[in-house]
């Protein structure tokens, strides 16, 4: 196949410069294309004008001042993605717009879009999936978010060329689920990359007085990330440990229920543990990392990820901190780092052994060199993966 001498990529922001999480994977996808192809040309296309941008703006806005988020930093999320890009380009809100600017930029490809797209474009465009939650954990959705999902997934394995999950475990649902498609399925690799700026970071420890060892859960306050069953294994830690506490970063608020944090803080009363878990929000991501690297390990019990053990899991295993994951199929894609650990989900016993052990038996972590090397052979799969989807979609599409 003849590849354009440069390749102009359209790199779709919306549905991810909202979310940290969003924006990480973003940057990284742009990062790892960089590194990919020779000669690339990304053009991020950031939907923030028009006037559906303002009324959502405002609708934002008011969603946010209800549930009490505090929305500082998603205005740092534009400029990280900025620092990756060729160009910005930005656009009204809406599928038609997006479509009129990336065929007046010439783009050979758009990606990663997060909902379905038009069928007849003159470019190929891949779609992006990041988790069956509602299929794993139905109760968390009403029928209505359900039923929303299915038509949305079924739409982007339908329609896009290509369609990018990241893991093994997230493309076998898929493909049981839309077999005709399966082909179009592309997992990312698992890619903890060290930032070396964060290895310069010096470990810090809590504030408001807490100067005992800690565990770190750096999620959100989702439903199905069951920050309860970490809390109720700190209760059952051996009389020894009954300094330790849990540091949690992350928002505090999940759409589906407004008393789950609430819940939350009233069962770490009830448990006795209201000076040994501290809830920090969401704080910068330097202040994150160095609270990180300071603990006896994160703490990852979730129900449910897209990705082997979340984004938290990705920093602390590119810097070496220990991860305690639940034994749920997709974790296991990472059961060969040597951070890792499994206990069993939904079994505070299970976890709090683990903890037991962390907190007696610590371990050795890589040095800075080490962290690197290991980073550096995870990149060149990231990289060679999103190589062959690239020039793989072109190909398919010029056959079509």
């Amino acid at each position: 196949m003849t590849t354009p001498r440069r390749l102009v990529v359209g790199v779709r922001a919306e549905g991810f410069l909202d979310w940290t999480g969003g924006t990480e994977f973003l940057c990284n996808v742009m990062r790892g294309l960089r590194a990919a192809v020779s000669d690339i040309d990304l053009r991020l296309i950031v939907p923030d004008r028009g006037p559906r941008t303002s009324f959502m703006g405002v609708v934002n806005r008011a969603r946010a001042w209800l549930r009490g988020n505090d929305i500082t930093y998603r205005n740092t999320n534009l400029n990280d993605a900025l620092t990756v890009a060729t160009q910005v380009h930005h656009i009204d809100l809406g599928t038609a717009s997006l479509v009129d600017a990336a065929t007046r930029i010439g783009i050979d490809i758009l990606l990663p879009s997060v909902a379905p797209l038009p069928t007849a474009l003159s470019f190929p465009w891949v779609g992006y999936i990041f988790d069956f939650q509602h299929r794993q954990l139905p109760h968390f959705f009403t029928a209505k978010e359900f039923r929303f999902r299915e038509h949305f997934f079924s739409q982007i394995m339908r329609d896009a060329n290509s369609v990018i999950v990241n893991s093994r475990d997230t493309a076998k649902i898929a493909a049981d689920l839309y077999p005709a498609y399966a082909s179009k399925l592309f997992p990312l690799p698992f890619c903890a990359i060290p930032n070396p700026e964060w290895l310069a970071i010096n470990n810090c420890a809590p504030s408001r007085g807490l100067n005992t060892p800690y565990f770190i859960i750096s999620n959100r306050f989702w439903l199905h990330k069951d920050h309860e069953t970490a809390f109720r294994a700190l209760a059952m830690l051996p009389a020894r440990h009954r300094d330790v506490a849990i540091v949690c970063t992350g928002e505090t608020t999940d759409y589906r229920s407004r008393e789950h944090f609430p819940r939350l803080m009233s069962l770490v009363e009830s448990l006795g543990l209201t000076n040994r878990v501290l809830v920090v929000g969401l704080i910068p991501k330097a202040q994150q990392i160095a609270l990180m690297k300071g603990s006896v390990a994160l703490l990852q019990p979730t129900l449910c990820e897209g990705g082997p053990g979340g984004g938290a899991t990705y920093d602390a295993i590119s810097l070496g901190v220990p991860v305690i994951l639940s034994n749920i199929p997709i974790n296991f894609e990472i059961s060969g780092e040597r951070e890792t650990s499994f206990f069993k989900a939904r079994d505070p016993a299970s976890l709090a052994s683990l903890m037991t052990s962390a907190l007696d038996s610590p371990l050795n972590r890589d040095p800075p060199e080490a962290l690197l090397a290991r980073g550096r052979d995870r990149w060149r799969m990231y990289t060679a993966a999103l190589r062959d989807l690239i020039y793989h979609t072109i190909a398919l599409r010029g056959d079509s």
